[in-house]
């Protein structure tokens, strides 16, 4: 995956939990989800995003409503 993949894909990602997360640990999760498979093919944008998504989602509380 390319650095601007990967800066896309956490880019995306913390504009969508930046109300929760901060963006050190939504970069954090990114980055284990691309080295995740080290020894496959590399992730390919869109599976590490919806790999990270998940481990956000799960570690996400409720969105208050306004």
């Amino acid at each position: 995956m390319s650095r601007d993949s990967y800066a896309d894909v956490v880019e995306r990602l913390f504009q969508e939990f930046e109300w929760a997360i901060p963006l050190p640990v939504i970069a954090r999760i990114a980055r284990d989800c691309s080295h995740e498979g080290s020894g496959s093919p590399p992730a390919d944008e869109s599976d590490l995003l919806e790999r990270a998504r998940s481990l956000l989602l799960a570690m996400t509380p409720p969105r208050p409503e306004h």
